[in-house]
Parts: C-alpha cells; sequence; structure tokens
C-alpha cells in the first residue's frame, strides 16, 4: 500500500519562522555594533584623508609665498589667510663691473626713483604677462607688496629674460634686498575657511583678484565676490589660521581644521615653515 506524503502543518511553519526571526534578530543584534563601528571608522578616516590632503596642498602653497607677505583677518566665525604666490625670483645687479662682479654694466639703484631697469644675474627669469615686481617685501609700509610702496608692473615683454624693466612711479623702491633678491608675482591669492557647526562648511581657495592695500574679508563682497572659486575641504565645522609672534619668529603659519559628519569629528593640526628672506 503506497504511503501518503504529507508536507508541515501550519502550526509548524509558524513555529520555523519564529525561531528564524529570533535566530535574525540576535544576529543583528550581535552584529550592529561591529557594522556601525566600521562605517564610523571608514568615515572618519576619509574626513582624515581630505583633510591631510587639503592642508598638504594649502601648505605647499603657502611655502612658495613672497616672503612676508602672508596675512590673516577674521569676519564673525569666518577666516581669511591671503598671501602673494611668487612665478619666479632672481638675483638683480647692484654694481657695474669690477671687483667680483660679473660682466654687466646695467645695475639698480634703489634709492634713484628714475632707474627703471636692471640686469638680472645668474639664469634669466621667466616673465608672465602683468608680471608685477617686488624688491624687499617686509610686509609693512614703506616695503609692503599689498600697498604698492616696492611693487612696480614690469614692462619686459612676457618669456625669458635676462634684464627687466619696469614702469616708474617718481618714487624710489627704497631699499636693497639682503641678497639682491627680487620676486616676480601677479595676483594674491586667499584661502577662506566659512566653517558650520553641522558640518556643512568648506575653505576656497579664491584668486585672480587684484593686490589691494586693505585685505578683503567677505567672500560675498568685491573683490572676492567675483574671485575664482574651487573647494578645498568641505564638511568644516571649525577652522582656524595662526600667524602669532612666536610662529612668526620660527617663520611658521598654524592651519587647524576640524571636521564633522554623521556625528562624527576629526580635527587635523599642521604648521607650514615659510621663506622669510626678502
Amino acid at each position: 500500500m503506497k504511503r501518503r506524503e504529507r508536507g508541515l502543518s501550519m502550526v509548524e511553519m509558524v513555529m520555523v519562522i519564529m525561531i528564524i526571526g529570533i535566530i535574525g534578530a540576535s544576529a543583528a543584534a550581535v552584529l550592529k555594533g561591529p557594522v556601525a563601528a566600521y562605517a564610523d571608522t571608514a568615515r572618519r578616516a576619509q574626513m582624515t584623508d581630505a583633510a591631510d590632503t587639503a592642508a598638504r596642498r594649502m601648505l605647499r602653497e603657502l611655502q612658495y609665498a613672497l616672503p612676508n607677505s602672508i596675512r590673516i583677518a577674521t569676519s564673525g566665525s569666518n577666516v581669511f589667510l591671503e598671501f602673494v604666490p611668487v612665478d619666479d625670483i632672481g638675483r638683480y645687479r647692484r654694481a657695474t663691473s669690477g671687483g667680483n662682479e660679473p660682466s654687466g654694466t646695467n645695475p639698480l639703484d634703489v634709492t634713484d626713483a628714475s632707474d627703471t631697469s636692471f640686469q638680472v644675474l645668474g639664469r634669466p627669469v621667466t616673465v608672465a604677462a602683468s608680471a608685477q615686481l617686488v624688491v624687499f617685501n617686509l610686509g609693512a609700509a614703506p616695503f609692503d607688496v599689498y600697498a604698492g610702496d616696492n611693487r612696480r608692473a614690469v614692462l619686459t615683454a612676457p618669456g625669458s629674460a635676462q634684464t627687466i624693466s619696469f614702469a616708474g612711479t617718481g618714487v624710489a623702491l627704497g631699499a636693497d634686498s639682503p641678497t639682491s633678491r627680487f620676486y616676480l608675482v601677479r595676483t594674491p591669492v586667499t584661502f577662506a575657511c566659512l566653517p558650520a557647526a553641522d558640518g556643512s562648511g568648506r575653505i576656497l581657495r579664491l584668486s585672480g583678484y587684484a593686490l589691494l592695500a586693505a585685505q578683503p574679508a567677505d567672500v560675498n563682497a568685491a573683490p572676492l565676490a567675483s574671485a575664482q572659486r574651487d573647494v578645498q575641504l568641505d564638511k568644516v565645522s571649525a577652522c582656524s589660521f595662526g600667524l602669532s609672534a612666536t610662529l612668526a619668529n620660527a617663520n611658521a603659519v598654524a592651519l587647524s581644521a576640524r571636521l564633522t559628519d554623521s556625528g562624527e569629528t576629526v580635527t587635523l593640526q599642521t604648521q607650514a615653515y615659510l621663506p622669510n628672506t626678502p
């Protein structure tokens, strides 16, 4: 006689479902912590990597800034660090041929307002369009690149140059660089930190605006409103730029940024050591 096959009863199916549910809930409770910890760790790692990459990029730019051109301003919780990038650097002739001077007859007399050209010693420099000549920048009058005391418009055609000609202003440059250095610059750059407590803040790089005596400190007003903008870092909840007397003596500027994302926070602090020989 053929045995009759039978499946699970309704009661048995309900019991199996209940058991699977209990096991699943227990497993979820056990795995919830490790999975959340992994997600938090990954989030912190991403923020740390983003902050470190941005800091390295900013520090690299600051290390090639015109000596003594860094200045910092605050507006509410926003912080602005401005500097002047250097296109090229060279040494100018201070005397005509004789003694240890290489051959040449076009020195720069920084005390003579009518002297508007000089010979470049050593390798030629590369002149960019709209270049500005800067000699002996101390960051304060009468040797302040922003005020224009020691800055002159370059008249030499763009390209490689062994002689630099510049526009006269009727006022002498005033003082020699201790090492006869000159710098070729164009426009300044601002790093603007715009933090927000919820992590929606950013650090912007603003460029392509004119050199001004007063430091701009408003991204929504001229000249920063129309400047070229590049996001350096997002998720910024707090940040600071420091140039204290102690740091100045060490030729350094301090950068600090705190990033916040989904309740996770990381803080990065670093310093850039700067050239300070004008």
